[in-house]
């Protein structure tokens, strides 16, 4: 709330106006700031929440599977153990799959189009 003062206080950029709300404490009759938080605005989007579901998806299966192989004394890449493992993990692996299709698609598409206009100029040039 105290633009001024901060900025004056930190001596950088990291204080923007208007940007940032300020709160601080201030000692009685003191120059220094007792402490200090700057808050800015964020918005949590399909992104990080997508993101925040695929990493626990990975660490709910990484838990998982070392102590279903235990007890089965069955290696990682034992054809039976891919078998008897429960249908949950094939979900679990399913949705993981597609959190990260979401996240390749741009990528994906942009490249398409990419490949279909250079694939259009070469086309083009090649009737002239």
């Amino acid at each position: 709330m105290e633009f001024d003062s901060f900025k004056k206080y930190l001596g950088d950029n990291r204080v923007k106006k208007d940007e940032l709300v300020v709160v601080f404490n201030k000692k009685k009759e003191q120059d220094s700031y007792a402490f200090f938080s700057i808050f800015s605005k964020e918005r949590i989007g399909a992104g990080q929440f997508a993101l925040a579901v695929l990493v626990n998806l990975i660490c709910g299966i990484l838990l998982f599977v070392p102590s279903f192989r235990k007890d089965l004394n069955l290696t990682f890449f034992s054809k039976s153990l891919w078998q008897s493992l429960p249908i949950e993990v094939y979900i679990s692996i399913s949705i993981g799959l597609i959190i990260v299709g979401y996240f390749i698609w741009p990528k994906v598409v942009s490249g398409f189009y990419i490949f279909i206009s250079i694939f259009k100029k070469k086309k083009k040039n090649k009737n002239k």
